[in-house]
């Protein structure tokens, strides 16, 4: 009697896991097709995102905030260290702002989950088909030692 308790034990734990890879697999899949998609034949779907990214910078925010550190060297309230750090930020602000404009948010969103996407695939795959081999083993067996 135990043995057949161990054995549907044995075999509830592959067919789970199989299915819990089997979903993992689906869920891959979809997401990097979704991806490829949207890369390749459906171009457009992602128009409203790439608005959103290249909108106007807040005028005041920045623009204002770069005057004010331009202005601040004739004034007597700020120590020298103040100022240097002051024209520190300006420069690292205009830095940035340059390698900001060559970033390609989209695509690199695309090419991460693309990776993860496929990492999913690849890593739940393998472990799929041993439980499921597994499982089907098992279940050979235990209809044998049924006869």
């Amino acid at each position: 009697m135990s043995i057949r308790i161990n054995n549907a034990i044995k075999l509830i734990y592959f067919y789970l896991v199989s299915l819990i890879c089997l979903v993992i697999m689906i869920i891959g899949s979809i997401n990097f097709s979704d991806t490829m998609l949207k890369t390749y034949v459906f171009k457009a779907a992602d128009q409203d995102r790439y608005a959103y990214n290249n909108r106007p910078v807040d005028p005041y925010t920045k623009v204002e905030a770069a005057k004010k550190v331009e202005a601040i060297d004739g004034s007597a309230e700020f120590t020298d260290e103040e100022k240097r750090l002051a024209h520190q930020w300006l420069e690292d602000y205009k830095t940035w702002s340059e390698k900001e404009k060559n970033i390609d948010y989209i695509a690199s969103e695309r090419a991460r989950t693309s990776a993860t996407s496929l990492a999913m695939i690849l890593i739940a795959t393998p472990i799929f088909i041993i439980h499921w081999r597994a499982a089907r083993r098992e279940s050979r067996n235990a209809k044998k030692e049924n006869e």
